[in-house]
């Protein structure tokens, strides 16, 4: 008895129940109208027919269906914006404009990019230039700015050292925000 009650109220037994209702109302408005049996159930497939008829045998101008086309168009485009507007500004981490630092004593600076897994991760990591803030070439042994000649001879730290300290703020920032806030 469990097993009937669950399936009437799933989506399946509610469509076939309200099918077979219809029908026997149908059956029985007949009955109660002297009217042949079925006979509201043919008017009504008359009805469809007609209507369905009637749309296909609707003579189309060409500047119309251009015209509807065009609209379309222009709704999807506008439905884009302003989903690319509100998912561009509002669901971002706090922590995507965290882009430089000063790390072991140089300057820094990245970009976050979103991977395939859905994480975010550092790219581009570069050291920049003290003096003017341009990103450093790398020669060999030593490091020079391409826009005011400076050159750092100092030893530069590796590159997975310094993305590991950023990682490190960044989780050590969302530990103070939680705390802050009084979420744990």
């Amino acid at each position: 008895m469990k097993r009937i009650v669950k399936w009437l109220k799933s989506p399946a037994g509610i469509s076939v129940g309200s099918t077979v209702l219809a029908f026997i109302l149908t059956v029985i408005y007949d009955f109660l109208k002297n009217k042949p049996v079925l006979t509201t159930i043919l008017i009504i497939l008359k009805a469809i027919v007609k209507f369905f008829s009637s749309i296909l045998n609707f003579q189309l101008k060409i500047w119309w269906v251009l015209l509807g086309i065009a609209f379309v168009i222009f709704i999807l485009y506008i439905i884009y914006k302003v989903l690319e507007i509100k998912y561009s500004t509002t669901n971002l981490p706090p922590f995507m404009n965290y882009t430089e630092d000063i790390i072991l004593h140089w300057s820094w600076k990245w970009v976050w990019e979103k991977q395939y897994d859905g994480k975010y991760d550092i790219e581009y990591l570069r050291p920049i230039c003290p003096r003017c803030n341009t990103p450093l070439i790398c020669n060999y042994f030593s490091y020079r700015c391409p826009r005011c000649n400076h050159e750092a001879h100092s030893d530069i730290p590796d590159l997975d050292t310094v993305k590991i300290m950023i990682m490190d703020n960044v989780e050590k920032a969302s530990c103070i925000i939680k705390s802050v806030k009084g979420v744990d």
